[in-house]
């Protein structure tokens, strides 16, 4: 089932707590963790007031750093853009900030299906990257054009031209099967929700090679043709 706006935002910035074989745990925010994680990177404390000598600086605290840095950019660009103010350093505090504006678009009607189904993607995925940063899955190529975005290759490395498929299968020990996109962020879960999938990607190859023109003219005029995708995502939904 896919997660609001409200529950992806409360992963990123609460922490959670839960009972484990009776004994109550508590899991950071991951925005939490991972700005201890650069604390580490770059030799100063977290939280827990530990330090790291340059010696005992991994791999792991480096691409902290970077991820820090691309993230806590982005938030701010969020929370920016939604408020016309200018950001704080907590990139917690932004998020909530963002939140808390983009609910009063929602009561107003200002947030368009679209909308909430893109930023939810965009927060998707920073989640997904955090948690990767710290436990890394199996991730296998899924070939096929993603029906939500329709991309069909990431870029790994632009100035080569080295790609994948943009759909990536992500695996984990104990866990469902997810299929995610790397561009917008759309996730498949679930046997429902993959068969689903399946069965769109399946259908698509032989829709493409009849509709290789997105446009047709008539008369003096270009007419768009019918998005196919989308009414192969009605049958099959």
């Amino acid at each position: 089932m896919r997660q609001t706006i409200s529950q992806l935002v409360d992963t990123l910035v609460a922490d959670h707590q839960e009972f484990d074989g009776g004994v109550l745990r508590t899991e950071q925010a991951l925005l939490t963790r991972l700005r201890e994680a650069v604390s580490a990177s770059t030799g100063g404390s977290g939280s827990s007031g530990s330090s790291s000598l340059p010696s005992e600086r991994t791999a792991l605290n480096a691409g902290a750093f970077a991820l820090w840095e691309d993230i806590t950019g982005r938030i701010a660009s969020m929370v920016e853009s939604a408020t016309d103010e200018r950001s704080v350093k907590d990139p917690r505090r932004n998020l909530r900030r963002w939140l808390r504006e983009w609910k009063e678009q929602v009561a107003l009607g200002d947030i368009r299906e679209q909308q909430e189904l893109r930023q939810a993607g965009v927060l998707t995925r920073m989640i997904e990257r955090i948690r990767d940063l710290f436990d890394p899955p199996t991730v296998k190529e899924f070939p096929g054009v993603c029906p939500s975005c329709r991309g069909r290759w990431w870029f790994t490395n632009t100035k080569e031209g080295a790609r994948t498929s943009v759909l990536h299968c992500i695996l984990r020990p104990g866990e469902p099967v997810k299929v995610s996109c790397y561009d917008c962020g759309e996730h498949w879960e679930g046997e429902r929700e993959l068969m689903r999938l399946s069965l769109v990607l399946e259908l698509w190859p032989r829709v493409e090679a009849m509709t290789t023109h997105h446009v047709t003219l008539v008369g003096n005029d270009l007419v768009a043709m019918p998005d196919v995708l989308d009414l192969l995502q009605d049958a099959a939904g």
